[in-house]
């Protein structure tokens, strides 16, 4: 197994922008012993995403914030060895379960009101809780909402196997995304281009697809549709051929879809739907025994457009 020093540990992680205390790198320098020196690389590139999972105070981190990453990338898969405990942080995490789980509850209403709201951050790569939450949207809210509804999307699509080279150190993948701005730009014919977008009808009989940073006329005429209903201002992937300001699609389809486990485990333990819990109820133990062990099972099922 390999060695790492301390300060190599601190030069790594700020390099991403974040500083370290002395017991946090301690702790992540006895994880890095466990692994071998041809994947410390590798090892730091996944912490660095499980930190980015994290809601930090600070880019300063300390031995809880490692401590909670290292968790989370352990949840995921990574390499990661017994993290030390004490005794007095074991009874002050087992008191916590215990007063979380008395605050569950079999049935629980939540004020549509009171609903938080999360806003991808294409920065930190997480969702950020937005603290003011009008009830009346201004003029700009619902072009802000496509904006966000694009960007929630794309995340997703750029996770999937087709669209992800596996690490981001890896150079190519199955399929490349582009963006409607550097098609614009391009000067010359391009062929088997994928573009994400929004299908819009911006005059009559013209189909255009949109994104963030433009939109560009559709040509539909030898284009397959794979299974869905597609309808204006869904969400797609056009498949074809760029040349002169025009798409000629040979593809339509729709963004893959995740399963829920797949995109927990970006996200780790955060709520997404409001309540008195800090963390969603999944993760609760008490509620995981109830659910596997109930007879009688009810399924609520939650539609949106």
């Amino acid at each position: 197994m390999g060695k790492v020093r301390n300060v190599d540990v601190a030069k790594s992680l700020k390099f991403f922008g974040y500083s370290i205390q002395k017991d946090a790198a301690e702790l992540v320098h006895k994880q890095l012993e466990n692994v071998p020196a041809s994947t410390h690389d590798d090892w730091i590139d996944n912490l660095v995403d499980s930190l980015q999972r994290q809601t930090l105070k600070s880019n300063i981190l300390d031995f809880n914030d490692v401590k909670s990453a290292l968790k989370d990338l352990q949840r995921a898969g990574g390499q990661v060895v017994q993290l030390p405990e004490t005794e007095d942080s074991k009874r002050a995490t087992q008191e916590e379960q215990r007063e979380q789980d008395k605050k569950d509850s079999f049935f629980r209403v939540i004020d549509a009101f009171e609903v938080p709201r999360f806003i991808y951050d294409c920065e930190a790569e997480k969702y950020i809780k937005e603290t003011q939450q009008p009830l009346m949207g201004g003029i700009d809210s619902k072009v802000q909402m496509f904006r966000e509804r694009y960007n929630s999307v794309l995340v997703r699509t750029l996770r999937h196997r087709l669209f992800s080279a596996g690490h981001r150190k890896a150079q190519t993948a199955q399929f490349s995304l582009q963006k409607i701005e550097y098609l614009k730009g391009c000067t010359t014919k391009m062929k088997d281009i994928v573009v994400l977008g929004m299908l819009n009808q911006m005059k009559e009989g013209e189909w255009w697809i949109e994104d963030p940073s433009g939109a560009i006329i559709i040509d539909m005429k030898d284009a397959t549709f794979h299974k869905g209903l597609f309808t204006e201002s869904s969400m797609i992937l056009v498949e074809g051929t760029y040349d002169n300001g025009v798409i000629y699609a040979t593809a339509f389809g729709f963004p893959p879809p995740e399963s829920a486990a797949v995109s927990r485990s970006y996200h780790s333990t955060t709520n997404f739907f409001g309540g008195e819990r800090g963390t969603n109820i999944g993760s609760s133990e008490r509620m995981q025994v109830l659910e596997r062990d109930c007879e009688n099972s009810v399924c609520f099922l939650s539609a949106s457009t």
